[in-house]
């Protein structure tokens, strides 16, 4: 007779393979067939989430995984939760199922049979995390004193436990928004001549670790589900998370979703590879859009989110420090980079910018922060809580920092006014990543994530159809790649050094593998032909 493992007991078995036993040694302690681990192994991700979604002591022990009955419902309602929980309001049992009612008779109108039992509660609270708790008088406001004391707590808690610290924080980003700022002669007639700001917007997450060696995959969030450029795209080799959201900005759903199945693996991941503890906790701030705290746990406890003070983030937040305002740096110096290059008209230009563009531009502006730049924002922020004291930039650093500008500039290096660079990054500080939503924007959200519509490319400023790209077969992409790097091999002089060279190289081992997969095996009857 088949036997029917738990969650629990998959994850055991696949953490014996990843923590150096062979398959075979653990198939045969375990009982378990080598093929069906090997599944597990592939499916530890959806174990994981799995598992971390069942927060109470009996959760990873079930052997089946009951979602909600009405998806539209479950996850309207627990924006709702989040929302409510975030502006302080009280919240029973008794809360929730007439809420729950409440919204399944705006979602299913006349064909509304719902009924909040105490049984449909009990599930809504096991699936969500969602615990009693006793709320205390506190006020919702912080303050400064909230701010300096919080660090001393941090170390204690660093000291009891032995964890790694993460932080992440939302940004939003206007990715077609140029410089509203130019240099001009005293009586140019157009110096004030400009063009219509373009507001494509998206909302991008960040998060590292104190050291800066762990940066995660950032998740970007658009407002359409399957843009165009994304069409004929492998997702899962995009170098970021792609999401999706009305207004293109971070839901509760969203949050839980990418803590979930992106940020624990990642985590459980890179402190396996350093040998480290796999604990780790991940500081937050409080947007309405973050769920609370005690619902973002993992199924055993080790990684978990905690969140800051309120009103203090941007005192004690290391993502404000500076580390946010680098990163939109890079990509609005990108953005300029990519338009000077095109040759073409800026009303032109950032039309032709699609989404893909923005994914890439974020995985390059996020890949040139450096691990100093990091170390010093967790160090202004947070430094009381490592004892470690920020001292602010050297004038070896900003000597450093004019070097590398003129050094990209050449010819073209400007006096440049500190206070219009500061203007070019800021245009987007106040981009708001979240809202609080009334129950009929809730639910819309919620239907609109659970349907399967296949939206196009969101601009408010439609392009024009881009020609059919036709599928490309891996020997185009061979040959393509073998031109590139007879190029780059026959002008030493190029931008191109050795390092992309190589990096070229590899890339073309990889394609003919590819080329040889993609051929079929002739059989045996077509030489009789």
């Amino acid at each position: 007779m088949r036997k029917a493992y738990t969650v629990q007991e998959k994850l055991d078995v696949v953490k014996k393979v990843r923590d150096g036993a062979s398959q075979a040694s653990v198939s045969r302690q375990s009982g378990v067939p080598a093929g069906t681990i090997r599944g597990w192994i592939k499916n530890e991700e959806k174990l994981q989430s799995a598992a971390a979604e069942c927060h109470d002591s009996k959760g990873p022990q079930t052997k089946r995984i009951r979602g909600a009955d009405d998806t539209t419902l479950d996850k309207a309602l627990f924006e709702w939760f989040t929302q409510s929980r975030h502006d302080g309001i009280p919240l029973s049992g008794e809360i929730l199922k007439v809420q729950a009612q409440k919204m399944s008779r705006q979602i299913n109108r006349d064909d509304d049979t719902f009924k909040a039992s105490d049984g449909w509660l009990w599930r809504f609270q096991r699936r969500h995390g969602i615990k009693s708790i006793t709320v205390s008088g506190e006020s919702k406001s912080a303050n400064v004193e909230s701010a300096a004391a919080y660090p001393t707590i941090l170390r204690d808690i660093i000291d009891t436990e032995g964890l790694q610290i993460y932080n992440a924080d939302e940004t939003g980003l206007y990715y077609r928004m140029l410089p509203d700022k130019t240099l001009a002669e005293k009586n140019d007639p157009r110096q004030k001549t400009g063009f219509k700001k373009a507001k494509q917007r998206v909302t991008v997450l960040l998060a590292c670790n104190k050291t800066g060696r762990h940066k995660l995959k950032p998740p970007v969030i658009g407002t359409s589900k399957n843009p165009r450029a994304l069409h004929h795209v492998n997702r899962s080799t995009l170098p970021v998370v792609y999401q999706s959201s009305k207004n293109a900005w971070m839901t509760a759903y969203i949050f839980k979703d990418c803590f979930f199945k992106n940020f624990i693996p990642a985590v459980r991941h890179y402190l396996r590879q350093q040998k480290l503890k796999e604990k780790a906790i991940l500081l937050l701030d409080n947007c309405p859009a973050h769920p609370p705290a005690s619902t973002l746990s993992s199924h055993d406890g080790k990684i978990k989110a905690v969140l800051l003070p309120k009103n203090t983030t941007s005192i004690i937040q290391p993502l404000d420090q500076g580390i946010i305002k680098a990163f939109k740096s890079h990509c609005k110096r990108k953005l300029i980079t990519h338009l000077l290059d095109s040759a073409m008209p800026p009303t032109d230009y950032i039309k032709t910018v699609t989404m893909k563009d923005v994914i890439f531009t974020t995985h390059y502006a996020w890949s040139q922060i450096t691990t100093s730049t990091i170390d010093n924002c967790w160090r202004k922020g947070l430094g009381k809580a490592f004892d470690e004291d920020f001292l602010g930039f050297t004038e070896t650093d900003i000597t450093e920092a004019v070097a590398k500008y003129k050094d990209y500039a050449g010819e073209e290096a400007l006096d440049v006014d500190l206070s219009s660079v500061e203007l070019g990054v800021a245009c987007d500080n106040d981009l708001p990543t979240s809202e609080s939503k009334s129950d009929d924007q809730l639910i819309e959200d919620a239907r609109s994530r659970s349907d399967d519509d296949d939206d196009e490319d969101e601009d408010a400023e439609p392009l024009q159809p881009p020609p059919g790209v036709p599928r490309r077969t891996a020997e185009e992409a061979l040959a393509c790649l073998e031109v590139s790097i007879q190029y780059i091999q026959q002008n030493p002089n190029s931008s191109f050094n050795s390092t992309t060279l190589l990096h070229a190289k590899l890339l073309l081992d990889m394609m003919r593998r590819d080329v040889v997969k993609s051929k079929k095996q002739q059989c045996i009857t077509n030489y009789f032909k």
